[in-house]
């Protein structure tokens, strides 16, 4: 059996380290660093299984990246990642970006 490439995307490179740390053996991970980079990868080396993305980065958001990717490669399963309990941001998250989930990380909260 095949196993399927997860694409991370965060404008964070630790935390990028840190989810590539803990896939590790168990999915093939490729990251990025913004949402131009990722929609650059989806485009080039897709399809990917699984795009996750954090929703707080710079220029372009989670919510804005999952619903562009959508377009691109309909059939890869999208995650959003993020420390903000708003729920307004994951109705737009599951509106807009059409995610499969919603992984709230509280360890990773911002103030």
């Amino acid at each position: 059996m095949t196993r399927e490439r997860i694409l991370c995307v965060d404008d964070d490179p630790i935390m990028l380290f840190a989810i590539e740390k803990d896939l590790r053996g168990k999915f093939p991970v490729v990251t990025a660093l913004s949402g131009e980079q990722a929609l650059s990868l989806l485009k080039d080396q897709g399809p990917f299984g699984v795009i996750m993305a954090d929703m707080l980065m710079p220029e372009m958001n989670g919510v804005e990246l999952l619903a562009q990717a959508q377009q691109v490669s309909p059939n890869t399963v999208r995650i959003m990642l993020t420390g903000d309990e708003d729920k307004q941001t994951a109705a737009e998250a599951i509106n807009e970006g059409r995610i499969f989930r919603f992984y709230q990380n509280h360890a990773r909260r911002r103030s």
